[in-house]
């Protein structure tokens, strides 16, 4: 285990919440989607999780706009509003993650120098 200076352990929630600003639905929805073996629709989500569809739809909008959500258009849908699924490539992520948090670590390092 990894633990904050004050003693409470740091999880990955944690650093998403920090790095990206992801409150703590959009982490949960990122861990689902992680797990998931296929994309996900809104409806899909908020019913596996026990969230309001809108509540999913505004973290998976903050997911996609950070780039760590995919979305695709579902092509089996022949009429009526098109039906957006949701997920992500773990390879990428991973990657990603691991860049932003050295990035998101350097940074603070340089704020905590000026400001001491």
């Amino acid at each position: 285990m990894v633990y904050w200076p004050g003693g409470r352990v740091l999880t990955l929630a944690d650093i998403m919440k920090f790095c990206y600003g992801v409150p703590e639905n959009g982490v949960e929805i990122l861990y689902y989607l992680m797990k998931s073996e296929s994309a996900k629709s809104i409806s899909e989500i908020a019913k596996e999780l026990k969230i309001s569809k809108t509540v999913v739809n505004r973290a998976i909008l903050r997911l996609v706009e950070l780039g760590l959500v995919k979305r695709t258009k579902d092509v089996t849908m022949k009429k009526g509003r098109p039906l957006y699924l949701h997920y992500v490539n773990k390879e990428e992520l991973t990657t990603r993650i691991m860049n932003d948090v050295e990035q998101c670590t350097k940074a603070m390092v340089e704020v905590a120098k000026s400001g001491l």
